[in-house]
Parts: C-alpha cells; structure tokens; sequence
C-alpha cells in the first residue's frame, strides 16, 4: 500500500471524476474543520467543486487495491481488508 499526500501529490480530474462517480457527497468530510470554514456557495456546490477548492475536504483514509476503495477506517471498512 502506497501513501499519497493531496497537499504534495493532488490528484488528476479523472481521479477525482471516478471517485465522486463511486462515492458521491459521501467523499466530503462534512465534519472538518475545513469544511466549517467554506463559503456558502462552496457548501452549497457540486463535490466535484468542493474537492477541487479545498482537496483535504476528502474523507480519508481512501484505500485502494486498483479494483476496490473504500473511505474511512471502520469496522467494516477494516473487515474488508483484513481477509
């Protein structure tokens, strides 16, 4: 499994295009500090507007083998990839 800062290593329009095709509003961390300090208007925006502002609005961890992701780190999440 490989690391990847946003800040450092941002990722490409299509990379964002297939995740929010994935996961949709669930991407965005509503519950960040970021999040709190947007406009109105980027609140109010498409994700896809939202995470390009502001990258770190994304729900992390995201994991991914190149066939399946997943965001977050819950008990299911950690029982997906444990087996």
């Amino acid at each position: 499994m490989t690391l990847r800062d946003l800040r450092a290593d941002p990722l490409s329009e299509e990379e964002w295009a297939a995740l929010v095709a994935e996961f949709g509003d669930g991407l965005v961390n509503r519950k960040s500090t970021t999040w709190r300090g947007l406009s109105d208007w980027l609140r109010e925006s498409e994700p896809e507007v939202q995470l390009a502002a502001q990258p770190t609005l994304m729900k992390r961890p995201l994991l991914s083998d190149g066939t399946r992701h997943t965001l977050g780190w819950s008990d299911e999440v950690r029982a997906a990839w444990s087996g």
